[in-house]
């Protein structure tokens, strides 16, 4: 059997697909030994649930925060990033997918802190986040997890037990990489300078463990 539908553990319980429907939501009035039967054939057939489908189904809107860094003075690190989220999402349009930006200066941690001070938790399905600030970050990551509200990180990655995907460059390894063809085509026992272009290398952490990767 492929992807288990509710439709398929409905026909296996012998029970409508709104009882079903029920159980998985945890929702309305289902027996005891009705709801135990179902949820040991979600079980069984390690049932998932299509979040998309359950949206054209509802006919309710799929709603995504991205929360990145705005652009500065038209640089193109960012824009990059912002093409390629709205690329997907023209994609996704006749999901009913929509993205609502949360942009934050990612050299002032005062304003990150203000733009998600009333992040609408309870109104969004999902999170890109580019995380900058690392222990306000680890907060608002944790905020979301508390919330049921899953998070992607992108660029840079927090090691953390609540950061469950990452999208983005192995940064200890491609500063491994870096040191050894470097290491390639100089002179033994010449010196190295590593050059950051960060104003405050401590808030990305992904430049902390590039670093770290090239020592190694």
């Amino acid at each position: 059997m492929g992807k288990v539908r509710i439709k398929d553990i409905a026909e296996i319980a012998n029970v409508s697909i709104g009882t079903v429907d029920r159980v998985i939501h945890n929702r309305g009035e289902v027996s005891h030994t009705t709801r135990d039967r179902i949820q040991n054939l979600l079980k069984e057939y390690n049932y998932e649930p299509d979040i998309i489908a359950s949206s054209l189904a509802l006919k309710r809107e799929i709603k995504l925060a991205v929360v990145m860094p705005e652009l500065v003075n038209e640089h193109a690190f960012w824009e990059l990033p912002q093409s390629g989220i709205q690329k997907a999402l023209d994609e996704l349009s006749h999901y009913q997918v929509s993205i609502e930006p949360y942009y934050f200066d990612q050299f002032n941690r005062d304003d990150f802190v203000k733009r998600i001070k009333f992040f609408p938790y309870n109104k969004i399905q999902g999170v890109l986040f580019a995380p900058v600030f690392q222990e306000e970050s680890f907060s608002f990551i944790r905020k979301c997890e508390q919330q049921n509200v899953p998070v992607v990180l992108f660029n840079s990655l927090l090691e953390d037990e609540y950061v469950k995907s990452f999208i983005g460059q192995d940064a200890f390894q491609s500063g491994y990489v870096a040191a050894k063809l470097i290491n390639y085509g100089i002179e033994p026992f010449r010196d190295v300078a590593i050059i950051n272009m960060s104003a405050r290398k401590d808030h990305y952490a992904h430049i902390i463990n590039r670093e770290k990767g090239f020592r190694t």
